[in-house]
């Protein structure tokens, strides 16, 4: 299965000196980008890859890579779980990019059927994105819930 989304709604908390980071300058930092993702399926399992172009806030870009696994609930392709690794090189600021990072996502969706082969995913993710990433002279953490609609293509 081939995918593609996009994040709709978050409620991303950073912690510790995000503002002084230019992390949130006004609350805590919405995500807008989208997604692209790989999934080859083995009976109820799934081996997910992805890449993410994110934006938090308004001004802080990140690109990152992902991977990891898919649980399909009563061996359906309807519902499922799912928890995956993530990596990026860094946040992308105006003033400089900050140190690579690692973080994980876990949580489920669903699938819609639309077409023979076309179906709407809806997500829901915790992510845990960077633990005490520096950015200048600040140590930043960002986490929260995101939620997600996609288009997946399957044969």
């Amino acid at each position: 299965m081939l995918s593609f989304s996009v994040p709709l709604e978050s409620n991303y908390s950073a912690e510790d000196k995000a503002d002084a980071a230019g992390l949130n300058t006004a609350g805590d930092p919405d995500v807008d980008g989208w997604s692209a993702q790989l999934d080859v399926g083995f009976s109820s399992f799934g081996v997910v890859a992805g890449y993410s172009d994110r934006e938090f806030g308004s001004a802080v870009n990140a690109t990152e890579y992902y991977g990891g696994l898919r649980y399909w609930l009563g061996g359906s392709k309807a519902g499922y779980l799912m928890a995956v690794g993530r990596y990026s090189e860094g946040l992308d600021f105006a003033a400089g990019n900050s140190d690579s990072y690692w973080g994980y996502g876990i949580g489920g969706g669903a699938l819609t059927q639309m077409t023979e082969n076309i179906f709407l995913d809806g997500r829901l993710m915790y992510e845990l994105l960077f633990d005490d990433v520096q950015i200048g002279s600040n140590d930043v953490d960002l986490h929260g819930l995101v939620i997600s609609l996609g288009v997946v293509v399957s044969q």
